[in-house]
Parts: C-alpha cells; structure tokens; sequence
C-alpha cells in the first residue's frame, strides 16, 4: 500500500508540473511511464570527454533530411536573467565544433567519407548553426546534460526555410516616425508629440555607405524619401523592398525647418 501511494503520488506531480508548465488551466494527462532522468554530467561518457550531439538538418517546408549541410557550434556565453552580471555579456561566442554532411546519392561531388554530424561536448549551453544551398541559416540552443538522453546522447533538428529564385524569402520594409520630442524629451513619442513632415530620411549600411537603392536596384522612394505631411501619416515615411542587411537612419530638416 505504501509503495502505490507513492507511485500514486509521483503521477499526481508529474501531472501538476506539465499542468503549471503549460501556462493554462486545461487538464493535461500523466505520461504512461516516467522518462529516463538526464544525466549527472557529461563528464561520464566518451572517456570524459562528453555527450555525443547528432546534428540533424532538415528542410522546414517537407521535414525531409537536407542533402547537404554545414554547422558550427558557439559555446552559448550569454548571462541568464538570475545572474548578477546579466547586463555584461561577452562580446564574442567561442567556436567550440563544426562539421558538414552531404548525401553521395544527390550531392556530387560528395565527400561522404568525412561526414561528420556528431560531436562531443562537455556540460554547458550552445548554440547550433546551419547553412544549406538554397536555404536560410538557421540554429538551435541546446544545454548539457539536460538536454541529452540518459546514455549520453542527443540528436538536435535544425529546420531550415527554403531560400531562392524559385523561393524568394519576402523584403523587408522599414517604416520611420520623425516627430516633435517636446513635451518629454526622452526618445519616444508621446500622446501631444506630433509628427514633423518633409524631413528627408537616408539610409546608410554598416560600412556608412549610403544605401539609394532597393534590393530590386529602384532608387529608394521613387527617388528621395520624405516623411509625410498628410494628417493621416503625418511624420511617417515607408522604406520598402529592403533586402537583409544592418541599417542605420538619418533624418535632415526641410531648409525652411526653424
């Protein structure tokens, strides 16, 4: 009787954890049997060395293995919330494992002898990244051994979204707001800070190169982008057709502007 009350009891926290987890109030069933625990630490596999992590990419639209594939691994360095030092981050992620694979039978040439998409890693937090012909880099975090199965193993997907002529990925748009920081100068608008029209908006790239052109080669707005004066969009311009890139924007003043 004792030991089913304390089967009993296991059920109900397991049950009551998946439950708090969920973020509502709808019932969530017990599994049918307790998942194997992660382990202690990695240090107890491959000779010390660390869990073995299988990179699995996949095509995101199908779920089918990608014919090829490359990945790095970055040691995820970033500070979590409870930590003292969470507003000092590194500057810089360690490269800590790389690997590739392509599919002899669609890739040639195809080096399949070196195949690599297992590594060894020791406990702490990562970061996976993977690039495909075709498709957009894409990665994953993982945390060891927590993530890892009870004999040390884990396989980690990265879904990769298909990129190109045929599957353009959509532009982007970049939509400015130039208005009067008057009533509180703080860098934001407030409910009585109006817009400003006919202030001209430029962009320039992370080299400080003006940007004029769109990703389809058009001039930027027709030509010259200008905040609106209509009462509607009053302040507002729109930037569109921007393909992935670092933007900075600069706003300068009509000549009548006092």
């Amino acid at each position: 009787m004792k030991n089913r009350f304390k089967f009993i009891l296991v059920r109900f926290l397991t049950a009551a954890f998946l439950l708090s987890a969920s973020g509502n109030f709808a019932a969530v069933a017990a599994p049918a049997s307790i998942p194997p625990a992660a382990p202690g630490s990695c240090a107890a596999f491959n000779g010390g060395n660390g869990c073995s992590v299988t990179i699995d990419g996949r095509d995101f639209a199908s779920g089918n293995p990608l014919d090829s594939f490359t990945f790095i691994v970055n040691l995820d360095n970033t500070k979590l919330p409870d930590d003292p030092l969470a507003l000092n981050n590194e500057t810089n992620s360690p490269i800590v494992a790389e690997g590739s694979y392509c599919d002899p039978g669609a890739i040639t040439p195809c080096d399949a002898v070196n195949n690599r998409t297992q590594v060894t890693l020791p406990d702490g937090r990562y970061l996976v990244s993977a690039r495909s012909l075709d498709h957009k880099l894409w990665g994953a975090y993982f945390t060891l051994p927590g993530d890892a199965a009870n004999n040390g193993t884990l396989t980690v997907r990265v879904d990769l979204t298909g990129q190109s002529e045929t599957h353009p990925l959509p532009l982007g748009k970049i939509r400015v707001f130039v208005f009067n920081d008057n009533a509180w100068t703080n860098g934001a608008p407030d409910t009585e800070e109006g817009g400003l029209g006919n202030f001209k908006v430029g962009l320039e790239e992370e080299t400080q190169s003006a940007v004029t052109v769109d990703y389809n080669n058009d001039p930027l707005c027709g030509g010259v982008c200008t905040t609106s004066n209509a009462a509607a969009d009053l302040g507002f311009v729109e930037i569109p057709n921007l393909g992935p890139a670092g933007y900075f924007i600069n706003v300068q003043p009509p000549e009548s502007c006092d």
